[in-house]
């Protein structure tokens, strides 16, 4: 009993690493949008169809490899318990093969629809998202059962022949049936090294945004007049030092009309949605939308800073 629950105060202890910080930073992002249409787990049981061709050729293959997975699965456990009743095995090893068989249980009837009253009620399980994602689960006792019945003396030769087989074949299939874009890497790429950017996902957007109402060529700084937003902007040079992921603009903005003292009225938006917890580690003063920091270096010149945690 003790080991037991040493085991599972680890096993969270170790998930806590990202688990906290994932619900800690939740509140950040629209974090329901990874639960749109086509991503939700009533749409993603085994064999499912829905209005999306595309997504139904995807669920077929990964329902039929979970199909494949479980049936192999079920298969060593029972060649496993038989050898078990044999006497081959000692007490501890067959406490070991009831625990995995309930695991191995657990996992396959939540990939199944009539598991829909836990993804519905149970805290935060729902974003899991698929519940063919379950085969990872599955595929611990899996790798035990098949190891166990590979050591026989006269089968296990069969069941590596058996299993070498099946991988073959599904990586066969996977390989010929997946979706190969060539041109995504290259396509993004050019958007990085032209400065356009790209688009992120949905739900990791911040919290009241929206990237698809941003225009898409914006410049990467922008001079907006502090007071009215629908005036003129104040004229002003921008000499952009550094743009990187980490240190998103360090740059300075020198007011065409200062004479002697920075111009009033002068704020400055850089671009790209800024995440809560930004490192303000210049001194001066936010700005309205906390994207930036601003210093005064001289009369005429205002230095532009954001840093990424």
């Amino acid at each position: 009993m003790w080991q037991g629950a040493a085991g599972f105060a680890l096993g969270f202890g170790l998930t806590g690493f990202y688990l906290l910080p994932a619900a800690y930073e939740e509140r950040w992002v629209n974090i329901a949008q990874v639960l749109s249409k086509g991503l939700l787990p009533s749409q993603n049981f085994l064999y499912t169809q829905m209005d999306d061709p595309e997504h139904n050729l995807f669920n077929w293959i990964a329902s039929s490899a979970a199909i494949l997975l479980i049936v192999m699965t079920g298969i060593a456990a029972v060649a496993m318990h038989r050898k078990e009743t044999q006497g081959e095995e000692n007490s501890e090893a067959r406490k070991l093969w009831r625990v995995l068989i309930l695991l191995f249980a657990a996992a396959a009837v939540l990939m199944l629809r009539h598991s829909s009253i836990f993804w519905q009620y149970l805290p935060k399980l729902r974003f899991v998202q698929f519940p063919w994602r379950w085969m990872a689960i599955v595929a611990v006792p899996y790798a035990y059962f098949l190891a166990g019945v590979m050591t026989r003396r006269r089968s296990g030769w069969i069941w590596g022949v058996a299993v070498l087989v099946v991988i073959g074949g599904t990586a066969t299939f996977l390989v010929q049936n997946a979706w190969w874009d060539t041109e995504d890497l290259p396509a993004l790429q050019d958007a990085i090294a032209s400065g356009r950017g790209f688009d992120g996902a949905d739900e990791y957007d911040p919290s009241g945004d929206d990237h698809y109402n941003l225009p898409e060529k914006a410049p990467r700084v922008q001079i907006l007049p502090a007071d009215d937003p629908e005036g003129p902007a104040p004229a002003a040079e921008i000499h952009i030092e550094r743009w990187s992921p980490k240190k998103r603009l360090s740059g300075k903005l020198a007011p065409a009309s200062a004479r002697g003292a920075a111009a009033p009225g002068l704020s400055s938006v850089a671009r790209g949605g800024e995440r809560p917890g930004r490192d303000a580690t210049a001194r001066g003063r936010l700005c309205p939308d906390d994207l930036a920091v601003i210093t005064r270096e001289a009369a005429n010149h205002i230095k532009v800073c954001t840093h990424a945690r």
